[in-house]
């Protein structure tokens, strides 16, 4: 005997309508970041030739700034194999997923 499914015991579903949305909002989200930078490299290139900005709500502020890129390659480089091993050990880590969504392949 079959019962009917209540709305409690509904298992969601992902739909192809969220998958496509997410797909595209992705590709418009590219395409912002790839205007934007061009748009980071028109101020700094404008900024070092002492351009001036137009007044305004805005200004244009354009700082160096130093990052370190640490990797653990670096840090074995500088503290040796064993003490990297440890610090790999001891060190909290943490899981994100990350989410990809691209199309099936058709054809071969």
């Amino acid at each position: 005997m079959r019962t009917r499914q209540t709305n409690k015991d509904a298992v969601e579903m992902i739909t192809q309508v969220d998958l496509i949305t997410y797909a595209v909002l992705n590709e418009k989200i590219k395409a912002l970041e790839a205007e934007k930078s061009d748009l980071r490299d028109k101020f700094i290139r404008l900024n070092a030739s002492e351009a001036e900005t137009e007044k305004g709500d805005y200004f244009l502020e354009v700082k160096d700034v130093t990052k370190i890129n640490l990797t653990w390659g670096t840090l074995e480089d500088e503290l040796g194999a064993e003490e990297v091993k440890h610090l790999r050990e001891v060190l909290p880590k943490t899981t994100t997923p990350y989410v990809y969504v691209k199309p099936i392949k058709s054809g071969g």
